[in-house]
């Protein structure tokens, strides 16, 4: 486990678990690619946001294009590294869902590439139905949350 992933110096908690930042995963945390697997109906940080609110209203939700976790991924992919992560999505998108492809051009522009993968094709390919980073194909950081899965 790279130092700095779960705040120690390298050792991985006992109990496989750690709690900490996705965006501290960036920092120092890989050195060529990070591929992440997001399976989540939609996540209770966005909904607490101030941009879901105004997707809820049917406005157009404008991104701040120098906000961290957008200014990182234009550092971190400015150094050669790829950021690619994969979304399932449900036929139709769950609200969630929908909230997310309006960020995706901002993210993209960044330089990450993400790609969408339906639910059904992600069932039949047996895919975990958890969210986690893969970091330089040999760390794996499942990622837990306090809120309940929406269904």
């Amino acid at each position: 486990m790279p130092q700095g992933l779960c705040g120690g110096r390298g050792v991985y908690p006992p109990n496989g678990s750690c709690r900490v930042s996705q965006t501290r995963c960036f920092h120092d945390g890989f050195q060529h690619t990070a591929w992440r697997l997001e399976t989540q109906r939609g996540y209770d940080s966005d909904r607490h946001s101030e941009t879901y609110q105004l997707f809820l209203r049917g406005e157009e939700p404008v991104r701040d294009p120098g906000r961290p976790w957008l200014a990182n991924m234009r550092l971190q992919t400015g150094k050669g590294k790829r950021v690619e992560p994969v979304r399932v999505l449900d036929d139709p998108p769950t609200e969630g869902q929908r909230y997310l492809l309006t960020g995706t051009p901002y993210n993209v522009a960044a330089g990450e590439d993400i790609r969408h993968l339906g639910r059904a094709r992600a069932n039949a390919l047996s895919l975990p139905g958890v969210d986690f980073w893969l970091f330089d194909s040999r760390v794996i950081l499942r990622l837990h949350f306090d809120e309940a899965p929406l269904r």
